[in-house]
């Protein structure tokens, strides 16, 4: 138990360090590949985590108030041979002003234009279930529905008992997420720490230094992490996107270049 919570504790001075102090590079550039590969794997699992944890409670607390609001005011509907048994005086039309507004229709028959509603819509027709957005509109068929996806249709018809199983959502929601965003920081932080590899390879030659490239590797993976942190707190804001994906590769390249400086003015002195 002491060894391990020393090892936590170590990986969280390394942390701190590998941001705030350019001289902590030269006390571990030189340490093992496994070393360095150990430090890059938990850091993407901590940030994960991170990540996974703050979505789920935002995002089930999202999906909390959409049930809340649907058991109130979204309609049963039955399924029948294939098609949805109509109520009387459809259509019916009902809108849920979330962070979106998404408009929910009860149509009678399969003949409702679906330009007469604002996207993002959820058609409920005789026959099909049709879902409209501004760039994507998708028709599935009752007995599709019911042959291949009976669960989901059970859920859909019943929408007054889904705040009973709310809370189980937190226990499929985070570990599709934390699994997910590992998975891609693993792939994108590997193509990265390769990239700032050649980077920081190429700010010591200009040096007159060569290491070996483990070394470069290990500085490579250590800069990653004010990046990986930037990250998290954007993510945490409700920001991203491709603009912000250079520039955390930017911020973790200012580090592997004056890490890199750091390192090889000791080597040379």
């Amino acid at each position: 138990m002491n060894v391990l919570l020393a090892s936590v504790s170590r990986f969280f001075r390394q942390v701190y360090n590998s941001t705030t102090d350019f001289g902590f590079y030269r006390s571990i550039f030189q340490q093992s590949l496994l070393r360095s590969i150990a430090y890059f794997l938990f850091l993407n699992f901590v940030i994960s985590v991170s990540m996974a944890g703050f979505q789920t409670w935002s995002g089930v607390r999202a999906i909390r108030i959409f049930v809340e609001w649907g058991s109130e005011n979204l309609l049963p509907i039955t399924i029948q041979n294939g098609k949805r048994i109509i109520n009387q005086g459809e259509p019916i039309f009902r809108k849920y002003f979330g962070e979106e507004i998404v408009t929910f229709v009860y149509a009678p028959e399969d003949d409702f234009d679906l330009s007469q509603t604002e996207s993002p819509a959820v058609v409920l027709q005789k026959n099909q279930l049709s879902i409209v957005t501004d760039s994507y509109e998708g028709n599935w068929s009752w007995a599709e529905l019911e042959q291949e996806f009976a669960p989901f249709v059970g859920v859909l018809s019943r929408p007054y008992e889904w705040p009973d199983w709310t809370h189980r959502v937190a226990w499929v929601f985070f570990p599709l997420a934390l699994t997910s965003h590992w998975i891609f920081l693993q792939i994108l932080g590997l193509m990265q720490a390769l990239l700032l590899t050649m980077c920081s390879a190429s700010s010591a030659a200009r040096v007159g230094v060569r290491l070996p490239y483990r070394n470069y590797f290990t500085i490579a993976v250590y800069s990653l992490t004010p990046g990986l942190i930037l990250h998290l707190f954007v993510t945490m804001a409700g920001q991203g996107g491709t603009l912000f994906d250079f520039i955390y590769l930017g911020v973790s390249a200012v580090y592997t270049y004056f890490a890199t400086q750091s390192c090889v003015s000791s080597e040379s002195s």
